[in-house]
C-alpha cells in the first residue's frame, strides 16, 4: 500500500506543478495581451487570445479531473468501510 501512495503524492505534485505552470503562462500571455503592441495589432492579440483561452480550458480540465479522482476516492473508501462492516457482522451471525 506504501507504493501505491507514493504513486498518488507523485502524481499530485505533478499535479500542482502543473497548474502552477498553467498560471504562470495565464500571467505571460494576459500581459502580452495588455501591451501596446499587441493591442494594436489583431493578428497577435487574436493568437494571444487563442492560447489565454486553451491554457484555461486546461486548467478546467485539471480542476474537474481532480474533483473526479477525490470523489472516486471517498466512494472507495466507503465501499471499503461497508466491506469491513459486513465482514464483521458475519462474525456475529
Amino acid at each position: 500500500m506504501a507504493s501505491r501512495t507514493s504513486v498518488d503524492d507523485m502524481h499530485t505534485d505533478e499535479t500542482h506543478k502543473l497548474a502552477e505552470i498553467n498560471q504562470q503562462i495565464i500571467a505571460t500571455l494576459t500581459e502580452l495581451l495588455n501591451t501596446e503592441s499587441v493591442r494594436s495589432d489583431d493578428k497577435s492579440r487574436a493568437w494571444i487570445q487563442e492560447r489565454l483561452m486553451e491554457a484555461e480550458h486546461q486548467i478546467r480540465r485539471q480542476r474537474r479531473r481532480h474533483s473526479s479522482n477525490s470523489e472516486r476516492d471517498f466512494a472507495s473508501a466507503i465501499a471499503h468501510n461497508l466491506e469491513l462492516d459486513l465482514n464483521t457482522s458475519k462474525t456475529w451471525a
